[in-house]
Parts: C-alpha cells; structure tokens; sequence
C-alpha cells in the first residue's frame, strides 16, 4: 500500500510536470495573443458598433483559430484556418466568459494531426471607460502531438504503476511468508504443547484429587494439622484441574479443533439454567441472583459452548460483587441481535483497564482472583466462543458501581427456526 501510494504521487507528479511544461507555455501565448486582438478590437475604425472582429490574417498568427462573439455569446465572426473549426467554435464558452472574465480548456476535434486537439482561451472585451461588454474573443492553438504524448504517458504510468505494484505485492507476500514460517511454526508447536500438556494433565489430577478425598474420608482419625494440609491439597488441585481444562479449551478454540453443534438455541431457556446453577454459588457470597427472562430469543449456535460464556460471566458477576449484591441476567433483542445480559452491583472496573479484559491471564484484582481460584482466562474463552458463533462481547462497567457484560449474537428469526 506504501509503494502503490508512492507510484501514484510520483506519477500524478510527473504527469502534471509534463502537462505543464508542454501545454502551459501555449496558455500564456493564448493569453497574450488574446489581449492583443481585444486591442485590436477596441480600436478598430468600426468602434464602438462592435460588428468587425480582427480576424483578418493581418492580425492572426498563421495556424491559429480566432473568433469573436458579441455580448449575448452569438458568433460574429471566425477564420477558417484548418479543419475541425466548427468543434472549435463554442457560444457556450463565450457566454461563460461575458460572465467569469476568462475561460480556457482544451477540446477534440475530428482534425488531422495537430488539430486533432486544440487548447482555447476565451476572455470579454470590455468598451473602453465603461462596464459594458463590446464583446468575446476566443483563440485557439492546435495542440494534438501534445496531448497524444500526455495520453501515452498517462497509458505508461498506469500500466507500468500497475506491473510494478503486482509484482511487489508478490514478492512481498513471498518474502513475509518465509519470515513467518518459524513464528508460524513455534506457535504451531506451542500451541499443540499447550493442548497435550492440559490433556495429559486432566487425568493425574483428577486421580490425584480422589485420591485426597478418599483419605479426608477419615479425617476423624488425622491429626488436625495433616487435614488441613490435605484440605489445601485438594483445593488446589482443583484449580489445577481448572486451569488445565481452561487452557486445553482455549488452544481447541485457537486450532479451530472444537466442532460446533449447529441448532436451534434459546438464550432465555440458557438464563434461566444457569441462573439456576448460579444461585448456590450466590448464596455462599451472600449475593442474589435475579432472572429477566420474557420471551424466547433465539440463535443457532452450539448449545453446550453458549451456556459455559452465560456460566463464566455469572461466576465473575459472583465473585467480584459485595456481600449483599445483586446479580441481574436478562434476554432481549434488538433488531437482528441476541443479547443477553449479566449485570451486577459489584466492586465494577477502572476504565483504564477495560481495554484489556479478555487478555488471557489478565486480572485486575490478582489477590482476589487467587482467593477465588481464578485464572484470567474465562473472558478469554468467552470473546473466542462468542467470535466462533459471530457474535462478540460487550462489556460495560463503572469503578465502584458494577458491570455489564453482554453476550451479542446474530439472531434467528422464528420462521427460520422451524426450518431446523
């Protein structure tokens, strides 16, 4: 995009350099040729009837084009040097100069060679001592060999802007492919690492962690010390186990491995579970969780990978709210999306650190999050089922007063539901 910006000024540069050089030494002539014939014009012995214009070849340079029109814009008067004079002549132009002072462009003609094109310049002949118009006077020069050679440079800068471009979008491609392929490669590796590495871990911990309940069974005949021990054990194998799956679902959603079940979903039907499952966590926080939840709102998506978003944005509500708070999760919709909502009345986040949540392993509150056996990495998984679905995640929140986090989706209209 850099070089293809570059080629287009130099080349815009280059052109209008060219056009200048070529085409503007000839405006000045007009111009100057122009004002001698009004001169001419303003003294003639038929001043001030105004019905001879100077066109005679006593006056006109030989190869040049002249007319003359009165005030109104008619035709007076023209020499007929040359072919293609009648695309020459133009009332329009005059008319155009009686009200602007001057006008000059360039126009074809189905004249040969030079004539092919000529460049004109009308300018208004004032009457002497007065406002009056006498006239227009309007002169041309046979500029077709000029304007072929802008042509074709115009033709060679676009095609070879255009060759020059491709073949550096080309190369480029080439040569950033091959710089990536080790970074593609190690993240490749690392992240098949990071999945095996969770996958094999599952099972070790999860015995492990049988195998300490299975001894905490008989906590009656340890010594206190050894349970509470055993109980710190347990604890944190399971935010191992947590971990570990978190981490193995995060590098599926990263490989595209994890297959989505496409059907017919209710996200009203999806709250009102997992405000359900929510309600005990509620209660050990001594927070309330309240369902807005009227009529169905559907989308199309995998039913499983949906309701786990809706638990992870209840379980953040839960932890990072006071002890007495309120947990709100709602459905609506709103033209063709799906929201639904969980707010609460909790410790809310600075706004400096909005642009970061969902960066995995990001936590505002590292303290609590540790207490509270968190990772950083639900949001994380949360934005990645949401982008595989075509959704996204909203979140809004306010230091000291809450946060809203919203799930958006595209929704299903009913009659494309019963389709499925």
């Amino acid at each position: 995009m850099i070089l293809a910006a570059a080629l287009i000024v130099s080349g815009a540069v280059l052109y209008l350099g060219v056009q200048q050089s070529l085409l503007g030494p000839v405006d000045q002539q007009l111009r100057t040729e122009a004002s001698t014939l009004a001169q001419a014009w303003q003294g003639s012995v038929d001043f001030p009837s105004g019905a001879v214009c100077p066109v005679s070849p006593h006056f006109v340079p030989s190869g040049w084009l002249v007319a003359c029109y009165d005030s109104r814009g008619h035709l007076l008067t023209a020499n007929d040097t040359a072919s293609g004079l009648r695309r020459f002549l133009s009332s329009s132009q005059a008319k155009l100069a009686v009200s602007a002072g001057q006008v000059t462009n360039t126009v074809t003609t189905n004249g040969p060679g030079d004539f092919s094109a000529v460049q004109r310049y009308a300018m208004r002949v004032p009457v002497p001592g007065s406002r009056a118009t006498l006239g227009v006077i309007q002169v041309g020069f046979p500029v077709g060999s000029d304007v072929s050679s802008l042509t074709t440079l115009l033709h060679l800068l676009l095609i070879l802007g255009a060759l020059t471009t491709l073949f550096s979008l080309g190369v480029g491609l080439f040569l950033a492919n091959r710089a990536l392929l080790p970074a593609r490669v190690a993240y490749s590796r690392q992240r098949d690492f990071i999945a095996d590495a969770s996958h094999e871990l599952r099972t070790p911990l999860t015995m492990m962690r049988s195998s300490l309940e299975f001894v905490l069974r008989g906590r009656d005949h340890l010594p206190p010390q050894d349970v509470a021990l055993l109980d710190d054990a347990v604890l944190e194998t399971g935010h191992l186990t947590a971990l570990a799956n978190s981490m193995l679902s995060l590098a599926r959603l990263d490989a595209d491995a994890l297959r989505l079940e496409e059907e017919v979903v209710d996200l009203a039907e999806i709250a009102r579970e997992s405000t359900r499952w929510g309600q005990s966590l509620a209660e050990r926080q001594g927070v309330t969780v309240e369902l807005c939840v009227e009529e169905p709102v559907l989308v199309l998506g995998d039913r499983a990978l949906l309701q786990q978003v809706v638990l992870i944005l209840i379980d953040n509500a839960v932890k990072y709210n006071r002890h007495g708070g309120r947990v709100t999760v709602s459905t609506d919709r709103a033209e063709a999306d799906a929201l639904l909502e969980v707010s609460d009345t909790g410790i809310g986040i600075a706004r400096e650190h909005l642009d970061r949540l969902g960066e995995r392993f990001f936590r505002v509150d590292t303290a609590r999050s540790r207490e509270s056996g968190g990772a950083g990495l639900g949001l994380s998984i949360g934005r990645s089922i949401a982008t595989r679905h075509g959704g996204r995640l909203a979140i809004e929140s306010e230091l000291g007063s809450g946060t809203r986090v919203s799930l958006v989706l595209p929704a299903l209209e009913p009659r494309t539901a019963a389709g499925y």
